[in-house]
């Protein structure tokens, strides 16, 4: 299918510190039109043509990812669907889930060793603090993929309340397209959205306010996650970055410590 040629990530824009994007003016008493969820600081996740692929659209490294989300991935080739979600696990630290991610396998003696030496010279604590050798050399039950969008590849025009109506009922309904996938998968917290009842989700949670939406962006920090993305509900699907203009993608988190700068190297980490 062509379309996976021409397939880019949707990714929400960018808003300068020094001059944010005014979410109050933009949204002001329509707040029931975009359909909210809690930012979460993972490792984003493509399903595309029957590959797991990272959001540059790269293989993901991590053998376990691979042979976990498979099947999966074949699934969703099969619906002629381009499936994505954030590799996360609430609670765990960035910097654990980016290892887990790009680690190609945590459990390889090589690994372990170096935790060992890091054990050895003291030095465990303070990078990896509160977590054991064991338990960075394990795989957790815990790290699953959330999705948060799913492009129909036949009706690329749909827009999104209907896009995620078919991807909850799919996933969460035992006759569900998806359902078979559904230890591997994590739906959280949703709002303006009608959700089935399914893994401890919200169902049918409206958020009408604006006000509503900064209370609910005072609950997502207090509660340990990034922030919230708003979605407006009619969107369609845009290849790379979406604008303010355009109104699709926002997100609400404190920006103050990201900066904007150029990628000069790469070095592999120690684990």
């Amino acid at each position: 299918m062509d379309i996976y040629n021409k397939f880019k990530p949707n990714l929400i824009p960018n808003s300068d510190v020094s001059n944010p994007i005014d979410l109050k003016s933009i949204i002001g008493n329509k707040a029931s039109n975009y359909i909210i969820s809690f930012k979460k600081d993972g490792c984003r996740v493509e399903f595309v043509d029957g590959k797991i692929l990272s959001r540059a659209l790269k293989p993901v490294t991590s053998l376990w990812i691979q042979q976990r989300y498979q099947k999966l991935a074949e699934k969703c080739k099969e619906l002629d669907i381009i499936l994505e979600g954030e590799f996360y696990a609430h609670g765990y630290r960035f910097n654990e889930i980016v290892r887990y991610f790009k680690t190609e396998d945590v459990t390889d003696q090589k690994h372990v060793k170096k935790l060992l030496k890091l054990e050895e010279s003291g030095k465990l604590a303070s990078e990896w603090s509160g977590r054991s050798v064991e338990w960075l050399s394990t795989y957790h039950a815990e790290l699953k993929v959330w999705p948060f969008d799913v492009l129909l590849l036949n009706y690329p025009e749909t827009d999104y309340y209907t896009r995620m109506k078919w991807l909850f009922s799919h996933i969460i309904d035992p006759n569900g397209l998806l359902h078979e996938f559904k230890d591997i998968l994590e739906v959280g917290d949703w709002y303006n959205i009608p959700v089935p009842d399914g893994f401890g989700a919200q169902t049918s949670t409206t958020i009408g306010t604006f006000s509503a939406i900064e209370d609910l962006y005072e609950h997502a920090l207090n509660s340990g996650y990034e922030g919230l993305v708003l979605a407006n509900r009619n969107r369609t699907y845009k290849f790379n970055r979406s604008t303010e203009k355009d109104n699709h993608l926002f997100k609400m988190k404190e920006d103050k410590n990201e900066y904007d700068g150029e990628i000069l190297d790469i070095l592999e980490g120690t684990v």
